[in-house]
């Protein structure tokens, strides 16, 4: 099993959450009600030219996440 963090991941490519860090657990939890959660698929269709900001399709809607919340979803791809 190939698993990275979200920060690792490469634009219009699908992956499947495999964790979340919970060594911020207030971030873990709002990551949770936003629909991230192991077994959850998402999709990478943006990437800042720093990567700093990572533009993500999961449950139907998209968002974008600091590259310091991406440190805390771990990823296998799809």
């Amino acid at each position: 099993m190939n698993e990275k963090t979200l920060n690792h991941c490469l634009k219009f490519h699908e992956y499947i959450i495999t964790s979340i860090s919970l060594s911020n657990k207030n971030v873990a939890r709002r990551l949770s009600e936003l629909g991230f959660y192991p077994g959850a698929y998402l999709r990478v269709i943006g990437i800042s030219s720093l990567k700093k900001t990572f533009l993500i399709q999961i449950g139907g809607y998209t968002l974008s996440l600091h590259s310091s919340v991406g440190e805390l979803i771990f990823v296998r791809e799809k």
